[in-house]
């Protein structure tokens, strides 16, 4: 008897996400909106790091009211649900769509104090904000004094704050020795421009270093004395989450560059010959006798004789 055809397994459905059960409150998306103007301001960064518009309308339409629904929701992850949880819980948009959903079940005024207090009190979403403080290197930009030093081998966690921040740092060196000097644990949207001025020269690098967006610059010192460091970042992103390390110290000297030898040209080499020493006399050759050739021997025989030149004698 023949089998029916088994239908194909079907792929697992992925949950609807809460934000999506009904459409956003207006009113209340924008009271969220100025919530997040406000936080963003005052930690000196753009609206959007905070929460996008999307996660916004998403907690409208959500209206979540435990930790675990407002962590539910798409954009709202553990890091924002711990730095930006509690604020946002709190903030008057919150307080008034929670006051309106516990107004609509009626409940006692004196126990909604209680359960509002125990949730500022021991909610997990107590925030964590920075405190909007610059690195303790501050005041250091040009015209604020002179730089702070930066020992040999040392690193310096800084960061880009407050509004158009500008770092500096004075660095000893000695004449003949090698310096390398860089940044690296750049924080996202830090982009490094290191400049170091030294012996009366000005070295500049952007981008140069093996991390990316950071920078380094490997020198000579000609002179004893001091070389001054400046950084600057290129993204003009100004917060105290604008972090990186700066590190300067004594380093060795680069290996020289190869230089290709020359192949060497295979030359011949001469035979001698024999010559005669200039002190050795030459030999006498020997001569021979001069044969004279008598008067009465007979002409040669290859030489006829002509009847001109014959004797009127002859034949007589």
């Amino acid at each position: 008897m023949p089998q029916p055809p088994v239908p194909p397994p079907q792929p697992p459905q992925s949950p609807t996400p809460l934000a999506q059960a009904q459409p956003y409150d207006p009113a209340l998306f924008a009271r969220l909106r100025t919530w997040r103007a406000e936080t963003a301001q005052q930690q000196g960064q753009k609206a959007f790091y905070v929460f996008s518009d999307a996660t916004l309308k998403s907690i409208a339409a959500a209206r979540p009211q435990t930790p675990e629904e407002l962590r539910a929701i798409r954009g709202v992850g553990p890091k924002k649900l711990e730095r930006y949880g509690r604020p946002c819980w709190t903030s008057p948009a919150a307080q008034e769509e929670r006051q309106r959903e516990t107004t609509s079940i009626r409940i006692p005024a004196a126990i909604m104090a209680i359960i509002v207090l125990f949730a500022l009190v021991f909610s997990p979403l107590a925030p964590v904000v920075q405190a909007q403080e610059p690195d303790p290197y501050e005041p250091d930009d040009p015209g604020t004094g002179d730089a702070p030093w930066i020992a040999d081998d040392e690193a310096q966690a800084r960061s880009f704050y407050p509004q158009g921040d500008v770092d500096r740092a004075r660095f000893r060196v000695k004449a003949g020795h090698w310096y390398d000097i860089h940044t690296r644990d750049l924080a996202p949207l830090v982009d490094t421009v290191l400049t170091v001025e030294v012996d009366g020269a000005v070295l500049e690098d952007d981008d140069g270093s093996p991390e990316p967006l950071a920078s380094g610059l490997t020198f000579q010192a000609a002179n004893t004395g001091e070389a001054l460091i400046t950084i600057v970042t290129s993204q003009e992103v100004y917060s105290t989450t604008q972090t990186y390390v700066l590190y300067a110290g004594e380093t060795e000297a680069p290996p020289p560059p190869a230089t290709d030898t020359p192949t060497p040209t295979p030359t011949t080499t001469p035979t001698p010959t024999a010559t005669r020493p200039h002190n050795r006399p030459a030999r006498p050759r020997p001569r021979l006798p001069l044969r004279r050739r008598s008067s009465a021997s007979p002409p040669h025989p290859t030489a006829p004789r002509s009847r001109a030149n014959a004797s009127p004698c002859a034949g007589r």
